[in-house]
């Protein structure tokens, strides 16, 4: 079995059964060799999603994403214009795959002969920040576990946006808010 198979099987086997419990629903299983698999949960009236990426080079990694869907879908917001707030989750700080969480051991280890996996430790740091991720979800805001991206899309206006819609996105100037 190679070592994204054995982190694949980690995942389900552990971080799924967690996500379900705290009320995410999404794919039972993990496998296959698809890249991203989506669970959500509707929790305080708003439409809460989590992916878990895993690495396109078939690298034994992966990377929590997290948002709260804007109402009427990420496709309405950019039609109306406005601001979507994203999180990403990592093992470490970092903007490449090495920071993410990793069954693999880091270069140097493997040239001094450490060749055992590390899927339990990864897969347990995961679940370890799961009460961050719930905390993300009320407040949006960048945290020492979760780095925030924000994308934002100017109306047909090209009128940048400047209120808050619902603590979730911001609506551009002189279009109503997305109906749910």
């Amino acid at each position: 079995m190679t070592l994204r198979a054995k982190l694949r099987e980690t995942v389900a086997a552990r971080l799924v059964p967690e996500l379900k419990r705290r009320g995410f629903s999404g794919p039972d299983k993990i496998g296959g060799n698809a890249i991203s698999h989506e669970f959500r949960r509707m929790r305080n009236g708003r439409d809460e999603r989590l992916s878990v990426q895993f690495e396109k080079r078939q690298r034994p990694r992966f990377v929590l994403n997290i948002w709260v869907e804007p109402p009427g879908g990420v496709e309405s917001l950019i039609d109306v214009g406005g601001t979507w707030i994203q999180g990403r989750v990592s093992q470490t700080k970092g903007a490449f795959t090495r920071s993410w969480f990793r069954a693999d051991r880091p270069l140097w280890q493997r040239l001094i002969g450490k060749r055992t996996s590390r899927e339990q430790e990864a897969v347990s740091q995961a679940i370890a920040y799961l009460a961050a991720i719930d905390d993300w979800y009320e407040h949006r805001r960048e945290t020492d576990i979760v780095r925030v991206m924000t994308f934002t899309y100017p109306n047909a206006l090209g009128k940048q946006p400047n209120h808050t819609l619902e603590g979730i996105c911001q609506p551009a100037d002189g279009l109503s808010k997305p109906s749910m």
